[in-house]
This record gives C-alpha cells, sequence and structure tokens, in this order.
C-alpha cells in the first residue's frame, strides 16, 4: 500500500518483488523497474517525485533504490518516504562494485538506474528514514570539511614538490586559508550538535571513549546513524547509548 497526496490506493504485487532504481543528477531523474524494465526520466522536483511515485505505484514497487548525492538526492527521498516507499539510499562505491561484477562497463544515465534496480532486487539494502534538517545540515558541513582536509593534502604536497619561492608562498596561502576554513567547519558542526538535547547526549557518549575526538564523534553521528541499535556484542559505551 502507497501513499499519494494522502489518499490510498491499491497497487498490484509481483511474488518476486519489484524494485525502482533511481540515477539521481542536479536536474534529472532517470528511474527505471526491475524486472518488468519500464524506465522514465523526470525532473529532480516535486512533479518529478510525483510521477516516479505514480511508477512505482503501478509497478507494485516493494523497493527504490538510489545513490547518496550530497543533496541531490535529498528531496526525493523524502517525498517517496513520505508517499509510503520503502527507500535505501546506498554508497555510490557498492553499486559501482557490483555494475562491474555484473560485467556492466558501459555508464550512462539510464543504465545507471537499471544496475541500481537490479542491485536492489539481488542485495536487498535496508531502507531509511529521510535524515532530519540537523543531521542533513551535519552532513553537508561534515562533507564540506572533508573535501577541504583532501584540498590541503593535495596542497601539502604541491608545496613538498615545488622549487620556486613565489609557487611556494602561494601554496602556503591556500594551505594556510583551508586550515582555517576547517576551523570554521568544525565550528559550526559542534555548534550544531550542542544545539540538539538528543544529538548532544549521543556526542558526550562517543566522546568518552578514548581516541574518538569531537570531530570524530560528529562526522560519526552524521555517517553512522544507526550506531548502538546494530545486532550482536557492544561495548559498555555503546550500551548506554541514550535512546
Amino acid at each position: 500500500m502507497s501513499r499519494i497526496k494522502g489518499k490510498a490506493l491499491s497497487v498490484p504485487r509481483h511474488s518476486g518483488g519489484t524494485t525502482v532504481g533511481i540515477d539521481v543528477s542536479k536536474g534529472w531523474l532517470d528511474a527505471a523497474v526491475h524486472p518488468a524494465g519500464d524506465q522514465i526520466r523526470v525532473r529532480n522536483d516535486p512533479s518529478g517525485f510525483e510521477q516516479i511515485q505514480k511508477l512505482g505505484t503501478a509497478a507494485g514497487a516493494d523497493l527504490v533504490v538510489m545513490e547518496a548525492t550530497g543533496r541531490y538526492h535529498r528531496e526525493a527521498h523524502a517525498s517517496l518516504h513520505g508517499a509510503g516507499f520503502r527507500v535505501a539510499v546506498v554508497n555510490p562505491y557498492r553499486s559501482r562494485r557490483f555494475a562491474d561484477v555484473m560485467g556492466q562497463l558501459a555508464k550512462s544515465d539510464r543504465i545507471d538506474a537499471v544496475t541500481l534496480a537490479t542491485f536492489g532486487a539481488t542485495m536487498k539494502p535496508a531502507p531509511s528514514e529521510p535524515p532530519s534538517e540537523l543531521m542533513a545540515e551535519l552532513a553537508e558541513i561534515s562533507v564540506a570539511r572533508r573535501q577541504i582536509v583532501d584540498e590541503r593534502v593535495a596542497l601539502e604536497q604541491q608545496y613538498g614538490e615545488a622549487i620556486l619561492g613565489t609557487v611556494k608562498a602561494q601554496i602556503a596561502d591556500r594551505i594556510a586559508l583551508c586550515k582555517r576554513q576547517c576551523k570554521d567547519l568544525e565550528a559550526a558542526l559542534l555548534e550544531r550538535v550542542r544545539s540538539d538535547r538528543h544529538v548532544a547526549r549521543k556526542f558526550r557518549v562517543l566522546t568518552s571513549i578514548p581516541g574518538i575526538g569531537p570531530v570524530t564523534a560528529a562526522t560519526l553521528l552524521v555517517e553512522m546513524k544507526e550506531l548502538g541499535h546494530a545486532n550482536g556484542p557492544r561495548s559498555r559505551h555503546l550500551q548506554a547509548w541514550p535512546r
């Protein structure tokens, strides 16, 4: 049963299950249905989300799979989840590795959508709820910081290889800028973590573990949403995870 605009609709169910794969880009969404093979391209906006909802409802989709693509997949994830679909957001590395194993060397938006649909039907990734506004902000800051760190590492390597003093001085200025920007983002990250009582409690639990500093703890909050809820033995720190 899926819900579109608040109305409950009966949908046909295929005995083997049906999966919709969505390749996400800034302006477009390419969707493919497995195993039926139906495909559509729609805009990455509310009208496009509604068309994919109709496609999934008509196909009796059990699962929708899309890659994590920064902010571009978030509205589609929230819309489809709100419409009653089970949505799995997967790491692009996993889906690309799956395509390699399947011998899918060609790459286009439509092919990627088919690959994601097949990946979902085969691997059955766990669906997830859209992140809260706070967690989305933390994720954006975390990604921005990681990119700046990567840039700084590359600049430091260039600095070590440079010979001319003018070149080295310019690279040094850019490295210093990266360090300042990292500090600003870290401050913004911690400010948001502490703005929410429940998130702040989890943050304190993580930072109580030896070797985990404030930035690492904030990153874990973003990237390991289910931390403390996994099956199997857990450390005493995770057993005390605030609910």
